[in-house]
């Protein structure tokens, strides 16, 4: 991303498979979330210079000078990742739901595509964690029949391929 720094408008479109959709959206959590304070920030996390790149960013983010275009998540682990945190807990537990506009999802239409096989136990759909969730979208696909190849399986998986392009495609204007 470091090219586009000095940029005035800059959006990302962003991929994330199992654990990784969980440093995806605490990523896009410290980019976007108002009145946050990124524990990457704050505790020097990935080192100083990182720290103070991060930074830049989120400053951008809080400018409205860097977007979030479209997010595709397989295999998410969010229902299970959501209990890590207290504050999330709470939010479900009031019926509340986390809201995406934390993590950049604002858009009208669909913008932020789960991508989930009832064979993969490592893997959910996610969408309902969410609140408003008009925005998300849950897609079970069929990508390996045992619970190892059904995990590993979304990156060959047509569907997901097809989805995640149209999706970062329609949001790359």
């Amino acid at each position: 991303m470091q090219p586009y720094v000095a940029e005035p408008n800059v959006r990302i479109h962003l991929f994330g498979h199992s654990l990784g959709v969980t440093i995806v959206h605490d990523f896009l959590f410290g980019l976007f979330k108002r009145g946050h304070v990124s524990d990457f920030v704050e505790g020097y996390q990935g080192g100083v210079w990182a720290s103070q790149e991060f930074q830049k960013w989120r400053n951008k983010a809080q400018n409205g000078e860097l977007t979030l275009g479209g997010l595709a998540c397989a295999a998410s682990q969010l229902p299970l990742m959501v209990m890590r945190k207290q504050v999330m807990i709470d939010k479900l537990f009031n019926h509340e739901g986390l809201d995406p506009a934390d993590i950049g999802v604002v858009s009208s239409g669909i913008q932020w595509k789960f991508f989930y096989d009832i064979d993969d136990v490592l893997g959910f759909a996610s969408r309902n964690l969410y609140s408003p969730n008009d925005a998300l979208m849950d897609i079970q696909v069929d990508s390996g029949d045992l619970p190892p190849s059904a995990h590993v399986g979304y990156w060959e998986n047509e569907v997901v391929i097809r989805e995640t392009a149209k999706l970062f495609y329609d949001y790359a204007r």
